[in-house]
């Protein structure tokens, strides 16, 4: 099932009526069981993993309570954190792990990834340190399985710290906000199926040509890219921000215009907010911060890690490696730019960042980075896909928050006008879109 199925579309309206008529207690046990389903349908597998995992959260939580115990605290974080990399990594070092095992004449199985453990990982995080650092007393553990389980957020995030999951969870939750759940749900049908499409077609055109592409080609490839991850990730925000208002949730924001950012320290106070900001929080700090005489060392090891949470490549910290670099850079050598001419250099070397992303090897990335020295002639296809971002670029750098004027707009206009705008933007999506239901990239993660 995905978020874009018609089984959903009718089980979310379903839930939204009758959780809006419940009382708070009704509330948070329809939700509960809305949890469930909603995982069930995912995969019953996962539905399990959530079930033993939150046992477990439960367990270490109680026991870091009761105990108070910095040693216990540590190891309940070293536990959460091996269960993820077991997962997450297990595919890679399967094969080394059978052939030391068949001396023994042992096999061991596959290990299926569940969707969303990253999330609920992070999530379980927040909610242990809330116990050891606040010294709160644990919830109950239907309580924090409805957490952990929370189904705006179980796929692909953002992060929902337990301290604002809670706050909320603990009041009486009504539908509010309609101008801004329907301006959500807008961006992201036109972002995934309208606007999503046309990029991913120039972008893929690019990337199979890559032998015969000049220098601005080259660049124009992992622009493409960076719009297509932004467009992606953003509109999956847009879709869950919107389902958890309709039930009087509101999500943590997860991203602030990040091509306008000027540097790549102000690009990760932009991107993927709920992320950057649990590094800095329970990575970055902890190792001292800026406190200390490593700063450096501490920001290339919270972003190395970001990188090998991404992927379990070479690749993925190299990516993260270059991020940290970049943000040294800044603070140690000041220069002055024009802003927009900053928000450019920035956009650009963001991008080419990304191909450690998004090639599989480094031999792949090195062959990228290498067709840069071929100085193959500039075609005109290549101009006018530049020409196509770099506008782009410029009416996005110098406009105020999208959604914001989108709200602004629905507020003025009265139901039928609003009735007939949906219909339109959901004729043009539905007549342009291409054929199927899209796979968003962070399920992955």
């Amino acid at each position: 099932m995905s978020f874009f199925s018609v089984e959903f579309l009718i089980l979310i309206f379903i839930f939204f009526i009758v959780f809006n008529l419940l009382g708070k207690n009704k509330q948070n046990a329809l939700l509960l069981g809305f949890n469930i389903l909603i995982l069930y349908l995912f995969n019953p597998y996962c539905l399990l993993v959530v079930l033993v995992f939150s046992f477990f959260i439960h367990f270490f939580a109680l026991s870091v309570y009761v105990r108070n115990s910095k040693n216990i605290f540590y190891t309940a974080i070293f536990f959460i954190v091996l269960n993820l990399c077991i997962f997450k990594y297990y595919s890679s070092i399967k094969d080394s792990v059978d052939y030391v095992l068949s001396y023994f004449d042992i096999m061991i199985a596959d290990i299926i990834f569940p969707l969303g453990l990253s999330f609920y990982t992070f999530n379980a995080i927040t909610y242990i340190v809330w116990v050891y650092k606040e010294k709160q007393e644990p919830v109950g553990y239907l309580t924090l399985f409805t957490y952990l389980s929370f189904f705006a957020t179980f796929v692909s995030g953002p992060i929902f710290r337990y301290v604002d999951f809670i706050k909320q969870f603990n009041t009486l939750k009504r539908f509010k906000h309609k101008d801004l759940i329907l301006a959500n749900l807008l961006f992201a049908l036109v972002k995934v199926f309208l606007i999503l499409p046309i990029v991913d077609k120039y972008f893929y055109a690019f990337l199979n040509d890559l032998n015969n592409l000049s220098f601005l080609g080259l660049l124009n490839c992992f622009y493409l890219y960076s719009i297509k991850l932004y467009l992606d990730f953003s509109a999956y925000i847009n879709l869950v921000s919107a389902f958890a208002l309709m039930i009087g949730f509101k999500l943590p924001k997860n991203f602030n215009n990040p091509f306008k950012a000027r540097n790549i320290q102000d690009f990760w106070k932009r991107w993927h907010i709920s992320l950057s900001s649990f590094i800095r929080d329970y990575i970055y700090i902890p190792l001292g911060g800026n406190r200390v005489n490593r700063t450096s060392l501490n920001i290339i090891i919270a972003f190395v890690i970001s990188g090998i949470w991404h992927g379990n490549s070479y690749n993925f910290a190299l990516w993260g490696l270059a991020h940290a670099l970049g943000l040294i850079f800044i603070s140690l050598f000041s220069y002055r730019f024009n802003k927009f001419v900053a928000s450019f250099i920035t956009f650009t070397y963001i991008s080419i960042v990304w191909s450690f992303f998004y090639f599989v090897s480094f031999d792949e990335v090195r062959e990228y980075f290498s067709f840069f020295l071929k100085f193959n002639f500039i075609d005109k296809r290549e101009i006018y896909i530049f020409l196509v971002v770099f506008i782009l670029f410029i009416i996005n750098f110098y406009s105020k928050n999208h959604l914001a004027l989108v709200v602004n707009i629905l507020r003025h206009l009265n139901i039928f006008i609003k009735i007939i705008v949906i219909n339109l933007v959901l004729l043009i999506v539905f007549i342009y879109m291409p054929s199927g239901i899209p796979n968003f990239i962070y399920a992955g993660f």
